[in-house]
């Protein structure tokens, strides 16, 4: 989809240099289009598996041209990292989310997960359970830390299977190391 942006004749209606009016203006149009259709959370979900994209710019007169391109995105790939250790902490893949029907057994997916992820010395299994979301079943396995038989508050590894292809999708890790010497304060 391709959309024609006149920055001149919009401007005064938005803050910014010109590309940023363009896309506030074209989030702006697709909103009134999604609440005119009865669809008032439409946008929402647009601009979540939507890009905007400025292809060319061009000027006449006074006024700026904006040509604007919107893509859809194939899938969304959330990761989440430590900003010290650069370690990545997490992350979410659509993609590999979807069409999870139970085919795999309980073994077979924790085998997927132990060839996938390093499990730490101190971690205990606490779940390892299917869960049905929908029309979609998935395999959640958790782990708590326990530190030296202590179990440490809001420390956890949790790892999501898709039960039909057997592929890790999801990947949330809240752990540290536990420094018991005493600090100079």
């Amino acid at each position: 989809m391709t959309l024609d942006i006149n920055v001149g004749v919009i401007a005064d209606l938005y803050e910014g240099d010109s590309d940023s009016v363009s896309e506030q203006a074209l989030w702006s149009s697709l909103r009134k289009r999604c609440h005119n259709k009865g669809a008032d959370n439409g946008l929402l979900y647009l601009q979540k598996i939507l890009t905007c994209q400025l292809i060319s710019t061009t000027v006449e007169n006074t006024y700026t041209r904006n040509k604007l391109r919107l893509y859809q995105n194939i899938t969304g790939f959330d990761a989440k990292y430590n900003v010290e250790s650069e370690a990545r902490m997490g992350f979410m893949q659509n993609a590999l989310m979807q069409s999870s029907k139970l085919a795999l057994t309980k073994k077979a997916c924790l085998d997927v997960v132990e060839k996938e992820v390093v499990i730490p010395s101190d971690a205990k299994q606490v779940m390892a359970e299917f869960q049905e979301v929908g029309e979609d079943t998935f395999f959640i396995v958790r782990w708590h830390h326990f530190h030296h038989g202590i179990w440490v508050e809001a420390d956890f590894i949790q790892v999501m299977v898709n039960t039909n292809t057997g592929k890790v999708f999801g990947y949330q890790e809240h752990w540290h190391d536990i420094n018991l010497s005493l600090s100079d304060r």
